[in-house]
C-alpha cells in the first residue's frame, strides 16, 4: 500500500510506498515534468524562486563608493577637453611617414591599445586615414 501526501505549506511531498512502486511513480512524475516544459518552451529543471523574493548578492568586500567629481585642468599623460577619436587622429596627422600604434598610445595619452585599434579601424573606415604596413598609419 502505498500513501503520498503533500504538505501545503513547505510544497514537500511525502512517499511512503515500495521500492517498486517508488520507481514507477517516479518515472511517471519524470515524463509528465519532460512533457510540460515541452509544451511550454522551457527547459526541465529545477524550480526557482522567482526574482522579487530572491535576496541580491554582493560581492566580498564590495562597497559603495561615492561618486568623485572629475578632475578640472590638465592631466600629465592624459588628454583632457576633447575626445580621445580627435587626439589620435591628430597624432596620425601630425607624423610624416607614419607612425605606430604604441606611439599613437603615447602621444595621445589613451588608456589601452584596444581603443586606439578600434579609433584607428573607424578612421580607417571613413578614409580619413590609411596604413601603410601592419601597425603603422599615415594620414589619407
Amino acid at each position: 500500500m502505498a500513501t503520498i501526501s503533500v504538505n501545503q505549506k513547505t510544497g514537500v511531498v511525502t512517499i511512503q510506498c515500495d521500492d517498486d512502486f517508488l520507481l514507477k511513480y517516479l518515472a511517471g512524475v519524470t515524463k509528465s515534468i519532460s512533457f510540460a516544459s515541452v509544451e511550454s518552451g522551457k527547459k526541465a529543471g529545477v524550480v526557482r524562486e522567482p526574482k522579487a523574493k530572491r535576496a541580491k548578492r554582493r560581492k566580498r568586500g564590495a562597497v559603495k563608493s561615492a561618486k568623485t567629481p572629475k578632475a578640472v585642468g590638465k592631466a600629465v599623460g592624459k588628454v583632457v577637453g576633447r575626445g580621445m577619436t580627435a587626439a589620435v587622429l591628430d597624432a596620425v596627422k601630425k607624423s610624416k611617414n607614419g607612425i605606430s600604434v604604441t606611439d599613437i598610445v603615447k602621444k595621445s595619452g589613451a588608456a589601452s591599445n584596444q581603443k586606439v585599434y578600434n579609433i584607428l579601424s573607424k578612421a580607417k573606415k571613413d578614409g580619413k586615414i590609411a596604413s601603410t604596413e601592419k601597425g603603422i598609419y599615415k594620414p589619407a
